[in-house]
């Protein structure tokens, strides 16, 4: 068991990691709604600073992320 200071700092951690990620996932669904590409939103510097690049790909395996880019995508498709 660890020690309360221990514990109280993965909780913090882990609460700004999951606050961090939310805002990231808000960004990339605003800019794909936008009409922005999709590989410039990943290299964006917003991202860049937020998630390290061997995490980058899990962002895309984001329910709400999936459907914001099949949407973008299906208004490609229809030329809007």
């Amino acid at each position: 068991m660890g020690t309360f200071t221990t514990e109280f700092d993965d909780f913090f951690e882990r609460f700004f990691e999951n606050a961090t990620e939310t805002r990231v996932n808000e960004f990339i669904i605003r800019e794909l709604d936008a009409g922005r590409d999709l590989f410039d939103i990943l290299n964006d510097p917003y991202i860049k600073n937020r998630v390290p690049e061997e995490r980058r790909a899990q962002l895309l395996e984001n329910p709400e992320i999936i459907d914001a880019f099949t949407k973008e995508l299906e208004n490609l498709r229809q030329g809007k």
